[in-house]
């Protein structure tokens, strides 16, 4: 069983993605190619993934590679990416993971607030650059 879950509300225009305990790059690519298969899935939509329960240590190869590989279907996350975590070492994966994301010319936000995290994702692409007060910008 995947440790990733995801649910696509087309009236919201947003993909919900849930990580449940110990997720790998495998898991990850997983997910990904499963939600782009997906009928419902759409270029623009957002996303909001809950990282909050994630227990991760990833070797920096493998955040390079699952950066590599998310910017390469850039066509399919056109929408803005928003990260919700806590703690000091999944922020730190995360912020890896967003600085090489938005290098891809990805729009990735880190936040430790679901609110401040959706707010943002509800926020005209213009005005996502300004951020908001519980995120960390990548």
């Amino acid at each position: 069983m995947n440790p990733l879950s995801y649910r696509i509300s087309e009236e919201e225009k947003i993909c919900y993605v849930t990580a449940h305990g110990r997720i790998t790059l495998r898991s990850c690519i997983d997910l990904m190619e499963e939600s782009v298969r997906d009928p419902k899935t759409k270029p623009g939509y957002r996303v909001l993934v809950d990282l909050r329960k994630m227990k991760y240590a990833p070797e920096s190869y493998e955040i390079s590679n699952l950066t590599t590989y998310v910017t390469a279907k850039k066509d399919y996350f056109t929408g803005k990416i928003a990260l919700v975590t806590t703690g000091y070492r999944n922020g730190f994966i995360v912020d890896m993971f967003c600085f090489g994301a938005t290098l891809g010319g990805m729009k990735v936000k880190r936040f430790s607030d679901m609110d401040e995290a959706g707010k943002w994702l509800d926020e005209p692409a213009v005005n996502s650059i300004i951020g908001a007060q519980n995120s960390s910008d990548c």
